[in-house]
This record gives C-alpha cells, structure tokens and sequence, in this order.
C-alpha cells in the first residue's frame, strides 16, 4: 500500500484492530505473555504467527533436509508442516 506521496507505508494503523482480532481468533496468530511469578508484572511476551515459505529446489535442497532432520512432514509435493501444541 502507498501513501499519498506514493511512498510504500510501512505501518498502516487503519483497520489493524480489526485484523488483530481475525489473526487471534483463528488461530493465526497468539501471543504468551511472561509474567514475573514474585511481582506479577509482566516481563515479556512471546507472539507467533502462522507463515509459509517456498524454496526452488535444487538451490534450496539444504534448507528443505533442515526441516525434515526437525521433524517437519512433507504434506504433498514438497510442502512441509510442523504441528505445535
């Protein structure tokens, strides 16, 4: 998306709430929180979000063998998945 100086807009504010609010709800995305036990602060936060990669193989050979040697599963063709509970 541009601006109206037709400059590429790093952050765009309008309508974030909104997906915020799809990401979480779907599953899409989640956020931890870290809470310090003794003061019950929080301390940090930790916030994954789901994402896709594709890699031409045989120029990405290595990086493919790197995720099957971590578990991930090969789901059709070349894509891979890995299942975090």
């Amino acid at each position: 998306m541009y601006n109206n100086n037709n400059s590429p807009d790093l952050f765009i504010v309008s309508g974030t709430m909104d997906r915020c609010k799809h990401y979480l709800e779907s599953g899409i995305y989640k956020v931890f929180k870290a809470i310090d036990e003794i003061n019950e602060q929080t301390i940090g936060f930790l916030s994954l979000c789901e994402s896709y990669s594709l890699y031409a193989l045989p120029e990405f050979d290595r990086a493919v063998s790197f995720y099957e040697n971590n578990n991930f599963e090969i789901t059709g063709g070349r894509k891979m998945k890995l299942t975090m509970d």
